[in-house]
């Protein structure tokens, strides 16, 4: 469990769907590592749509094409 949320399959807004042809625990490792900045960056509730978008912003800034 991660910032009060459970970081699994289904964490909803952070675990966006990507392309089928990503590496599945590079892209897991990655979503870690993004979470963790969103995280460490805002003393904020990490369910609040600003961090949402910060992390997904985060994984576009890597490289993924987010589907969801």
């Amino acid at each position: 469990m991660v910032g009060g949320l459970k970081h699994s399959e289904s964490s909803g807004d952070f675990n966006p769907i990507t392309l089928a042809s990503v590496d599945p625990q590079k892209y897991k490792a990655d979503k870690q590592v993004c979470f963790k900045q969103v995280e460490n960056q805002s003393a904020k509730d990490m369910r609040q749509n600003h961090n949402i978008v910060k992390f997904r912003d985060c994984l576009i800034q890597k490289g993924y094409v987010l589907l969801s």
